[in-house]
């Protein structure tokens, strides 16, 4: 642990990000710490501290190097199997690749001697085991309440299940006079000094096989416990990663099978916690297994799961289900899922267009995905076979990578991101690989900022509008509050220093303390990027004010005119009397790179406590070491980068400007821009009224009658109504055309509708005169800029 500085105001920072309860003041991590400082090896340092604190499993290696050289179409990395990475690399759906889920389930059945199985429908995917203990908490306990935990216990669940949740665990004192079983009487005391202690009881959780006693509990004890968790109406999680590790396979019982024979236990309260760390020996893979009886902990986990999700769908709370088994969090409205902006995926995903197979489906334009260059990945993987572990060339290095789980990263890889981040800004700045914190996506790069920098009930200003997923990102597990800061298109949703004066004094009298300013730069939705004036300004703003400026750069490299943008981290090089320790980054490569599949998020923090504090959070989402592996030789290969990002500018570019002047073409206007992934489109003017009613009305005839899935401005939190965001770079140009002709089709067939309206007011009222020749002038295109806004209301959104 590197101690927080001290002379450091601790006041800029949560008292989450200043407290011990990252775990590390114990002898178990200063054991790795000596280790670290003198490692045996037995050429280089015979006479260093050889590790015999770390529960690996190294033994089986040459078997799997075996297969992997053997399936060379099991990897994406491979000329065999290259054709899946474009698809591999966008998959983002939450619920995780359907043949994984199903081989996990498999798995863990074979791991029991096939003697139970399991559901792929209940298999929830998590950043290794240490973020489905954090999952399964937050799922089920509230700030203050507690587990039972047999002693000894791992030392690590006093962080993975208390540090970011406020959950508290209570011991249940087992003893060597009896081999340290688990008895009855020692959890009935366990659980009445609780409530003597006025702390409300929530779960029993249990490893089993144990970690560290080596021992695995009989099937009478299990019996016990789900009788014991039964009677006091609290939940049963099993931690159930050492399971492939008993030597008599067979003797082996899960909860799995006790539940099978007990037709009376409540199976809401049974929760299995299972990974590939151990029976496989991959912790580097950061493959972690939530496994529920309980619908609604499935449903919840699977969105709790930030390093994993882009989009939800949320399924809402069972009605009449024991909500008093869950937590606040599990319960409430936090995940965002009530907004026009997942509405439309859904509403895709209910009918997705597919040029094949569904024709008359619905487009995919919300989706914010760059899919214009994987031409240029596919033939670089191709080259290069020993950029991966999976390939014959590569996997002598399987092993390594498998077991690397230093939460820094891999030296390679922090370097290259590094690097990466400096080419797509230009070289005009360079970044430090030391301050590279690696995430789970930019979602859980900043729900980690959210969690180092502000308490619940503090707050981050927001210019509007702005991505609905920082609703979900910043506040749900974190209650931190978002305090819009409205910008409006009288001058193109600019950021005034009087929009952000005015935001930060109603934060004030509404006793709101705010502790940060969040910008996204480039915008989403907007397109557009910051000048230097306006970043200087903020820059100014938050020292003034001494908060936090966190700035969102996901999008940096899409900006069309590349040296045009200017990051925060130019500015902050002109301004030697800012507050270094106010300026945070997050980036990613699911935009720049296109790989949202692959969950790389960045914070680059100059706040060294930040820095510190993030690293190990990280541990609760970190990037798979293979992938780290296989971006580390990408990224370091500055030919291939240069061309990569020269190439991508020039076809965003060249989709922009295709779709904005087909959009004009039919008098439809947009925001001026020239980066992000998509327009910031301008429909005021075809809304029935100038309400946020009637562009919901609009947007469903969009979704509905034109079949085009577009985000609404409302779901921005865009003060105006009539703004929408549509996506341009998540599909092929023939897709693009169809959705291109979908809008033309509807405006002149509203058009015409118009015409036969204006006739039959004509000839009732003799003083509205409106020609079809003037509806034509108003759409023909050389009357108006594909950026300027619509010039006549010709089409109405009827309700």
């Amino acid at each position: 642990m590197e101690v927080v500085k001290k002379n450091s105001n601790n006041n800029l920072l949560s008292k989450i990000a200043t407290n011990n309860g990252h775990g590390e003041n114990s002898p178990y991590f200063d054991g790795w710490k000596a280790y670290d400082a003198n490692p045996f090896n037995l050429q280089r340092n015979p006479g260093g501290v050889i590790q015999m604190g770390l529960a690996e499993n190294q033994l089986c290696f040459d078997l799997i190097q075996k297969w992997v050289e053997g399936n060379a179409n099991a990897s994406i990395c491979t000329p065999q199997g290259s054709t899946d990475f474009k698809e591999t690399a966008i998959f983002q759906d939450y619920h995780g690749l359907p043949e994984f889920r199903a081989a996990i389930a498999n798995f863990m059945s074979q791991v029991r001697g096939n003697r139970v199985k399991f559901d792929p429908a209940r298999i929830v995917m998590s950043g290794g085991a240490t973020g489905a203990h954090e999952t399964v908490a937050f799922c089920l306990a509230n700030p203050g309440e507690a587990f039972l935990v047999p002693t000894p216990y791992y030392p690590g669940f006093d962080r993975d299940l208390r540090w970011r949740t406020g959950v508290e665990l209570v011991p249940v004192v087992c003893e060597s006079s009896n081999n340290f079983k688990i008895t009855r009487e020692a959890l009935e005391t366990a659980y009445d000094n609780a409530v003597l202690a006025n702390i409300k009881v929530k779960g029993l959780l249990i490893t089993n096989p144990s970690n560290p006693l080596g021992t695995f509990l009989d099937k009478d004890t299990l019996k016990d416990l789900v009788s014991f968790i039964n009677e006091k109406n609290i939940h049963l999680v099993c931690d159930e990663i050492y399971a492939g590790t008993v030597t008599s396979g067979d003797d082996f019982v899960s909860i799995a099978e006790v539940i099978q024979e007990e037709p009376t236990c409540n199976l809401d309260l049974i929760h299995i916690v299972y990974s590939l760390s151990k029976d496989m020996g991959f912790p580097g893979f950061r493959v972690g297994i939530i496994y529920s009886y309980n619908d609604n902990v499935v449903n919840i986990a699977l969105q709790l799961n930030l390093v994993l999700i882009q989009y939800i769908q949320m399924e809402v709370v069972k009605k009449n289900s024991n909500n008093n088994l869950l937590s606040k969090i599990a319960t409430n409205n936090g995940h965002g899922e009530n907004s026009p902006y997942f509405d439309g995926w859904k509403a895709y995903d209910a009918n997705p267009f597919n040029l094949q197979r569904n024709p008359g489906g619905v487009i995919q334009m919300g989706l914010a995905e760059n899919q214009l260059c994987f031409d240029l990945i596919q033939k670089w993987v191709e080259g290069n076979a020993n950029a991966s572990i999976c390939t014959p060339q590569g996997s002598t290095d399987f092993k390594e990578t498998a077991i690397f789980q230093d939460y820094h990263g891999l030296p390679e890889f922090r370097a290259a991101i590094a690097n990466f981040m400096s080419q797509v800004r230009g070289n005009r700045v360079k970044f430090d690989p030391a301050r590279i914190v690696m995430s789970g996506g930019a979602t859980g790069a900043h729900e980690t900022v959210a969690f180092c920098l502000a308490n619940p009930g503090e707050a981050f200003l927001v210019p509007t509008p702005y991505y609905p997923g920082f609703d979900r990102d910043l506040r749900w597990r974190t209650g931190v509050e978002l305090v819009p800061v409205v910008c409006e298109s009288s001058n193109n949703f600019k950021i005034t220093r009087e929009a952000l004066e005015t935001a930060y004094d109603n934060a004030v009298l509404a006793n709101i303390k705010v502790k940060g300013l969040l910008i996204t730069n480039p915008s989403n939705p907007l397109g557009t990027f910051l000048d230097k004036d306006t970043l200087k300004d903020l820059v100014s703003f938050i020292n003034e004010k001494n908060i936090h400026l966190v700035c969102d750069e996901i999008y940096a490299g899409t900006v069309t005119s590349g040296d045009d943008f200017v990051s925060i981290a130019e500015v902050i090089q002109e301004e030697p009397t800012c507050n270094l320790d106010l300026i945070h980054i997050v980036y990613s490569l699911s935009k720049d790179m296109g790989f949202p599949g692959f969950r790389v998020g960045i914070i680059y923090s100059y706040n060294d406590n930040v820095v510190n504090i993030a690293r190990k959070m990280s541990s609760f989402g970190l990037v798979s070491t293979q992938t780290q592996h296989m971006l580390a030789a990408m990224l370091s290969d500055s030919k291939f980068v240069e061309n990569f990002v020269s190439e991508s500018r020039v076809r965003l570019a060249n989709r922009h400007d295709m779709f904005t002047r087909g959009l004009s073409q039919v008098g439809i206007g947009s925001l001026e821009s020239n980066a992000g992934l998509f327009i910031w489109m301008d429909l005021r003017r075809f809304l029935k009224e100038p309400t946020f009613e009637s562009e919901i009305t609009f947007w469903k005839i969009i979704i509905n009658e034109i079949k085009l899935n577009v985000s609404p401005g409302q779901s921005f939190h865009c003060s105006e109504p009539g703004w929408y965001r549509v996506c341009f770079a998540n599909m092929d140009d023939e897709t693009t055309m169809i959705a291109l002709r979908r809008i033309k089709t509807f405006v002149l067939k509203s058009k015409k509708l118009e015409i036969k309206t204006t006739r039959q007011m004509w000839q009732s009222n003799q003083h509205l005169r409106l020609s079809s020749r003037r509806l034509d002038d108003m759409l023909t295109p050389h009357r108006m800029s594909p950026h300027s806004p619509l010039a006549s209301p010709l089409v109405r959104a009827q309700t």
